[in-house]
């Protein structure tokens, strides 16, 4: 939704988002991100495009068991580091795969 997240911070705290199963998030100013995997208990697909100032994805989203895939699209390298915690944690804590999908170079590498 347009203008759904708005500022440089983002506390969804007080939400539960239960049958959110895809959170796309698109050009905006947000800096920091406090949601946690109890906010996104369903969440299979996370996308953020042209997120030029988000630094982090909180690692608490490796705890979501049913994200399936991290896409990220004109955002800052250090957010597809980010993403590659998320998807090692998964992995650790023995998760189905879980796919990081960078789209453009400005990402860093996939």
């Amino acid at each position: 939704m347009f203008n759904a997240c708005r500022g440089e911070e983002w506390d969804p705290n007080v939400s539960v988002f239960t049958q959110l199963k895809l959170l796309q998030i698109e050009v905006n100013s947000l800096k920091s991100w406090k949601a946690t995997n109890d906010n996104f208990p369903f969440l299979e697909r996370l996308v953020l495009r042209s997120c030029y100032h988000l630094k982090e994805i909180p690692i608490e989203f490796a705890d979501i068991n049913t994200l399936q895939l991290i896409e990220l699209d004109s955002c800052l390298p250090i957010l597809a580091e980010s993403a590659a915690r998320i998807q090692q944690e998964q992995q650790d804590l023995g998760n189905d795969p879980m796919d990081v999908r960078i789209i453009t170079s400005r990402c860093g590498n996939s």
